[in-house]
């Protein structure tokens, strides 16, 4: 059964010691929404923590405007496992994208709060809202709810920070299909509240640090055209990536690389994951479920637009091609 911000609200107010998952290789709204989170509940006198399967990307630290202490991969979860906790996911679709903690929240995961089509992962409550074009909206009428419940003031121009990067990460700064009116007005909302936009938009979207520049040289370099140039595809190996310096946090730019060429209706990049495991991350500019793609090959979803998977296969090429061979059903 599918709950409600009051009832998330509510669950919220009535519980403390809080550990927030997130997702592995979490993005800017997975991140910006848990640390948003994390600081309106401290704002009420509560104790919240994040719980990351891996390291936070570099160029997306900063959203953590309220200094939230984040814990991330095994190793992490072993420093709190003897402590109690409140656990409570948000932008999570499935037990899968938990990584080496999954286990963990299989276990003990109390709230899981999401935005996505589907969502599969185990625990006791569920808040799914798909309309919402980031967990950063859902995030923001929680806060609003609290605060109307308890005559606090939780909003501050840290908090509003943190959701706004969040809700302008998962839209692209407002220029992807999932942006509605009520987006712009949330967002209305919260630079009212002092949310930095100039600088939070000019670090998710211009600002690229050498890596990252040399990564995306790198990505096009690898740029291969299929079905009369309509799918575009990039693979970057682990060997490619070390010959530069890079790691896997720095290909974050590398899926929309592809969305932004003439004549491209669907963009993949591919990446190792682990042996005989490939990730596969696809964007699109048609009006085409990406979500049923992803899921269709292997471990995935995601949105209708914007996609992931991961092929089990013992080769980059037949990984390549598992995709190819669906993906030409999904171009118009």
């Amino acid at each position: 059964m599918n709950e409600t911000i009051t009832s998330v609200s509510r669950f919220l107010l009535e519980n403390d010691n809080y550990v927030i998952g997130i997702h592995a290789n979490p993005d800017g709204d997975c991140f910006g929404s848990a640390c948003g989170l994390a600081g309106a509940l401290k704002k009420l006198g509560k104790n919240a923590l994040i719980l990351s399967p891996n390291s936070i990307p570099k160029r997306l630290s900063f959203l953590n405007y309220s200094d939230t202490e984040v814990f991330e991969s095994r190793e992490g979860y072993d420093k709190i496992k003897d402590e109690k906790h409140t656990y409570i996911t948000v932008d999570v679709a499935s037990d899968h994208l938990l990584g080496e903690v999954a286990d963990v929240f299989q276990q003990n995961n109390k709230f899981a709060i999401d935005h996505h089509e589907k969502n599969t992962i185990t625990a006791e409550k569920l808040y799914l809202d798909n309309t919402s074009s980031a967990a950063g909206e859902i995030v923001y009428k929680i806060i609003c709810e609290l605060e109307d419940w308890t005559n606090e003031t939780i909003w501050d121009d840290k908090i509003a920070s943190s959701v706004f990067g969040a809700i302008s990460s998962d839209t692209g700064c407002f220029k992807y299909g999932n942006t509605t009116p009520e987006t712009h007005r949330i967002a209305a909302s919260l630079i009212e509240k002092n949310a930095d936009s100039r600088d939070i938009n000019y670090r998710l979207f211009d600002l690229k640090s050498s890596v990252q520049i040399a990564v995306e040289s790198l990505a096009y370099r690898n740029l291969e055209y299929y079905e009369n140039g309509k799918i575009s595809f990039i693979y970057l190996s682990n060997k490619m990536l070390e010959s530069i310096g890079a790691k896997v946090s720095d290909t974050e730019t590398v899926s929309q690389l592809g969305r932004g060429i003439e004549g491209v209706q669907i963009a993949a990049f591919m990446r190792d994951k682990a042996e005989g495991e490939f990730k596969i991350s696809v964007r699109c500019n048609i009006d085409t479920d990406l979500s049923v793609l992803c899921a269709s090959l292997g471990i995935g979803g995601g949105h209708k637009k914007a996609a992931g998977c991961t092929v089990f296969t013992d080769s980059p090429q037949k990984a390549k091609e598992m995709f190819l061979e669906k993906a030409k059903d999904y171009i118009e």
